[in-house]
């Protein structure tokens, strides 16, 4: 079955509660990255998508922090609505700052449209810290690959990409 993909943000994007950066350490790793929110919609579309097959969602992030019991982000990621599985995974870290890691998602099945498609993610809020503190980090080269229609795919078109 084709496939094709679309990028959906090629520039790093820092959410958090507040532009003055993450904790000690996380200045050097986030660099310049625009500073977004604790939350951003990015807009994108997958032209001659095949709604009743999976895709998947790839990018990579740093500085993810705030954890539940299991380990898991409570930050939310979701794609039209619809809550990714596994969503953000908190990251690895050294001694000094947090390090860079790819994260790779399984989008359900009927979950995204030709048109009009919503990747919404948000910072985890934190309440048992101290000032309800709100996670921090980056996330950068955001693309999803998803399967076509055989009979609507054009060939030798560029890619679909998006910046928002």
């Amino acid at each position: 079955m084709p496939m094709d993909y679309t990028v959906i943000q090629a520039v790093r994007q820092r959410f958090g509660a507040s532009d003055l950066g993450g904790p000690p350490g996380e200045a050097a790793v986030f660099g310049n990255a625009p500073f977004v929110g604790r939350s951003k919609e990015f807009h994108f579309d997958c032209p001659s998508v095949s709604p009743d097959d999976m895709a998947v969602l790839q990018f990579t992030s740093v500085g993810i922090d705030v954890d539940d019991r299991a380990g898991r982000s409570p930050s939310t990621l979701r794609i039209n609505g619809v809550d990714v599985a596994g969503g953000l995974h908190v990251g690895p870290a050294s001694e000094r700052y947090p390090l860079w890691t790819t994260q790779l998602l399984l989008v359900p099945q009927v979950t995204l449209a030709e048109h009009r498609n919503v990747l919404f993610i948000e910072a985890a809020h934190a309440p048992a810290f101290i000032n309800e503190y709100v996670d921090s980090f980056v996330i950068d080269n955001v693309v999803i690959f998803y399967k076509t229609r055989v009979s609507d795919r054009t060939h030798g078109g560029p890619p679909n990409v998006v910046l928002g």
